[in-house]
């Protein structure tokens, strides 16, 4: 990684914030030596807990380390993280403020005009998604706001709800945005993580391209049961997507 482990932001140049959810904030600044332009995503101290922010920090850190140098996936540059403190509520105490220091993507729109783009466009979204599950990672929250388009090609982004697997076990903890998560999460059941990876991209082709063609191979990875969807190589293989 281009920096070591930080305890403070004060090598950087705050520009301007690009956008916050419920975790984090992720603002746009310039390391002041090299004069590159970086996305520090700072994990949100309002809605998480001190533990929770730790345990998203290491998550992402695991995640996106297993997957540097991996195509289509944003690269992790550095973390760390600084404290602050709060004297709220009469009393005072210690907050760590973490943070991911990523390379900045430079968002362009889809051309969605271009069945062909847009087409090629999901494929490698396929294909990307097929890489990390056999690095033994899932996403958890696959959607249309966590895959940036940059020349027309998916950069995903956002790992604070992932999870390294070897995909045989089952898990139960409730991620993902509707609609997008797939019904046995919504129901509580304990899961397989990549039947439930297939389902969400079968909205998101819905999303993109919605056609007969489209139609017909979303619902078959959308089915209420999971195991009479199709696995990603299935997918990737079908006639439709063969450019």
């Amino acid at each position: 990684m281009l920096y070591p482990e930080l305890q403070s932001l004060d090598d950087f140049e705050f520009i301007k914030n690009l956008g916050s959810g419920y975790t984090s904030n992720v603002d746009l600044y310039r390391h002041i030596q090299t004069d590159r332009i970086v996305a520090i995503k700072k994990l949100s101290i309002k809605n998480l807990t001190q533990s929770e922010c730790r345990k998203t920090y290491d998550t992402e850190i695991t995640i996106l380390t297993k997957l540097q140098g991996c195509s289509n996936v944003v690269q992790l540059i550095g973390h760390g993280f600084y404290t602050t403190i709060d004297n709220n509520n009469r009393r005072t105490r210690t907050i760590n403020n973490y943070f991911l220091i990523l390379e900045y993507i430079d968002v362009q729109p889809l051309d969605k005009n271009s069945e062909r783009i847009t087409k090629q466009f999901y494929y490698k979204l396929l294909q990307t998604l097929q890489k990390i599950h056999e690095l033994g990672i899932v996403h958890r929250d696959l959607n249309l706001n966590n895959v940036l388009v940059q020349n027309n090609e998916p950069i995903l982004i956002d790992f604070a709800f992932g999870l390294v697997t070897n995909g045989k076990q089952k898990v139960a903890e409730f991620y993902g945005t509707k609609p997008y998560v797939a019904p046995e999460i919504i129901d509580g059941q304990s899961y397989l993580p990549y039947p439930t990876e297939v389902y969400s991209l079968g909205v998101i082709l819905l999303e993109l391209i919605n056609n007969n063609e489209s139609k017909e191979i979303a619902l078959q990875m959308m089915q209420q049961n999971p195991y009479k969807r199709p696995n990603l190589e299935d997918v990737i293989a079908h006639p439709w997507f063969q450019l």
